[in-house]
């Protein structure tokens, strides 16, 4: 159920380089793969692993005309319970991002998006792992047992929300880590 991600960042005019992350198993990685445009040529064999429980590759792509207007596609993700992260980056440093579920699994690129549009996919993703992620909900019912002033319970739980979604955003980019 963790979700995969697909981040394409745009190296010249028409160059992008192109990582895919799947989650993995041992040696076993879900059965969903990255399509991109047609028109979209590898310009050389990708580079492939598994690191942290992830099967990943790495590859540049050469696509005429660039990337807006067309369509990715994550082939075998109507048939899974995850969802795939896209994350498109332009060299001008806009970005796209999206996030595909089995119900959708097609993104037509639209090209550069205001931050505001960045922002509210990252913001109903937080709010979909938030309802739907049973640690999430057990933490909370914790609370709610262990709490019994309402008006704490009530600063409580976003205090929490808002200090995991810095660590998260902190190890997202980089600036914090454990070994």
């Amino acid at each position: 159920m963790r979700p995969a991600y697909l981040d394409i960042r745009e190296l010249s005019p028409d160059e992008f380089s192109v990582l895919w992350k799947v989650p993995a198993l041992g040696d076993l990685r879900l059965g969903i793969y990255a399509r991109l445009p047609e028109s979209c040529k590898t310009k050389a064999e990708p580079i492939a692993g598994i690191e942290a429980g992830a099967f990943f590759e790495r590859w540049n792509v050469h696509c005429p005309n660039g990337l807006k207007g067309q369509e990715i596609v994550i082939d075998g993700l109507r048939s899974m319970v995850t969802d795939v992260l896209v994350r498109i980056q332009y060299r001008g440093g806009s970005t796209q991002v999206a996030r595909l579920g089995p119900e959708s699994p097609v993104l037509r690129v639209a090209g550069a998006q205001t931050t505001w549009d960045v922002a509210r996919t990252y913001v109903f993703l937080g709010i979909d792992h938030i309802l739907t992620s049973l640690d999430h909900l057990l933490f909370v019912l914790a609370l709610i047992f262990l709490i019994r002033d309402r008006w704490m319970l009530v600063k409580t739980i976003p205090a929490f929300t808002v200090a995991h979604s810095i660590t998260l955003a902190g190890a997202a980019l980089g600036y914090l880590s454990l070994p």
